[in-house]
């Protein structure tokens, strides 16, 4: 059977999806697979040894392909390489507009997608088969899909290759998406923890982020007691690298949350605004934290006062990130 997995972005979505690769890998492991996702986050994906084929949507270049006949050649030339492949089914492990007509416009004979309410957009338009997403964990809709093709199985863990830098090390993400600016947790707090386990372990202390994160990286650095640094990241691999060796990460709701998880290293999760019951990492040594105030989780795309995450305190997170570490040894 050869099977094409559409998962476009962004990158945390991408990371927990390599969970749905391994189990799909274990299920049918003569499967001939594919998988379609976007230029941003293609390179966690270049190169690994479950994948047939990878197929990049280059979204600069084919934004707005109505209007640019240069570029929808290039549009044309991602389906020709995507039907020269002669998939059997695609999976649309995404939802939206976007990822249900590339489905749809694949060439497989079956195209299979999740139902309401995961598929929006007019996502239902495109994918001939929908099946109703069961409650609980996000990964759970992906898993009814891979039941639906090749039949219920054993679940696998991501495999994620990487060459482990900075060994031992304390790993702390700060931010979070512009957008999702109110998951955050205050860089005071970040600075308070990261003291409190260098004092425990007798770890360096790492921060990173991407370069919209800086401002807070550098508050969380320079309220530190502990020496911090915050290591040049270039890339998506040299991130991956970075967390693979570390002794554990704590992290909002974001990328790289979801990629220490799929890395399969101590990984503590902070919520507020989502349920992390839903939208929590995965993976073998994964912990999540929230204030259970009464107000969270939310639907919320902006708060003034996100009591969710600001009363969060560094003594719940220390308790947890040491639990979780004696768990994990």
């Amino acid at each position: 059977m050869r099977i094409l997995l559409v998962r476009l972005s962004a990158l945390g979505d991408v990371a927990q999806a390599l969970h749905v690769l391994s189990t799909l890998r274990a299920r049918a492991p003569d499967a001939y697979i594919g998988w379609l996702a976007q230029d941003d986050f293609a390179s966690i994906l270049q190169g690994h040894p479950q994948l047939d084929r990878l197929h990049v949507y280059r979204r600069r270049e084919l934004k707005g392909w109505v209007l640019k006949p240069w570029v929808l050649a290039g549009f044309r030339r991602l389906l020709v390489e995507l039907r020269g492949e002669r998939y059997d089914v695609a999976l649309d492990l995404q939802g939206n507009l976007k990822s249900g007509y590339l489905t749809c416009w694949s060439g497989a004979r079956r195209t299979v997608g999740t139902g309401p309410p995961l598929s929006r957009e007019g996502h239902g338009l495109f994918v001939r088969r929908r099946v109703t997403p069961p409650e609980g964990h996000r990964l759970e809709a992906y898993y009814a899909l891979l039941d639906e093709v090749v039949g219920p199985g054993p679940r696998a863990h991501a495999v994620l290759p990487s060459e482990p830098s900075h060994p031992g090390a304390i790993v702390l993400q700060p931010g979070t998406s512009a957008f999702g600016a109110f998951k955050r947790w205050p860089p005071e707090s970040f600075a308070e923890l990261g003291d409190r386990l260098a004092d425990r372990l007798d770890a360096p202390v790492l921060v990173v982020g991407r370069s919209h994160d800086m401002p807070l990286v550098r508050t969380v650095i320079a309220n530190m007691r502990h020496p911090a640094s915050n290591p040049d990241t270039p890339s998506l691999r040299t991130l991956i690298d970075l967390l693979a060796g570390a002794r554990i990460v704590v992290a909002g709701d974001t990328g790289a949350l979801h990629i220490a998880g799929a890395l399969g290293v101590p990984t503590l999760g902070l919520f507020g605004p989502k349920d992390p019951e839903v939208f929590g990492p995965a993976g073998a040594r994964v912990r999540t934290v929230r204030t259970g105030v009464r107000c969270s989780p939310c639907a919320l795309r902006f708060c003034p006062d996100p009591v969710c995450m600001t009363g969060l305190t560094v003594e719940q997170v220390e308790r947890e990130a040491l639990a979780l570490l004696e768990e994990a040894a």
